[in-house]
């Protein structure tokens, strides 16, 4: 489950940072450039908002869940 997980924040960084980069590179300002005038769009910041937190909770339930129901162990060593 952790190597799933893992192998899905590797896969968003690498989205994330692709688009980033890709927005960085193709729409930089020229000098003297005015910026856009652009409306908020709502719908689309909530949705930004969102994912992220959608996410979270998808990586969160299994290790909540796990813990609920004991099959994590703890095993005490002797010295």
């Amino acid at each position: 489950m952790v190597t799933a997980i893992l192998w899905g924040c590797a896969l968003v960084a690498t989205l994330v940072f692709g688009v980033m980069i890709y927005s960085i590179a193709s729409f930089r300002a020229e000098r003297g450039a005015a910026p856009a005038n652009y409306r908020p769009r709502s719908i689309v910041e909530v949705i930004w908002a969102l994912i992220p937190i959608a996410i979270f909770i998808g990586a969160a339930l299994p290790s909540v869940r796990s813990i609920g129901a004991g099959d994590i162990r703890v095993v005490e060593t002797s010295e």
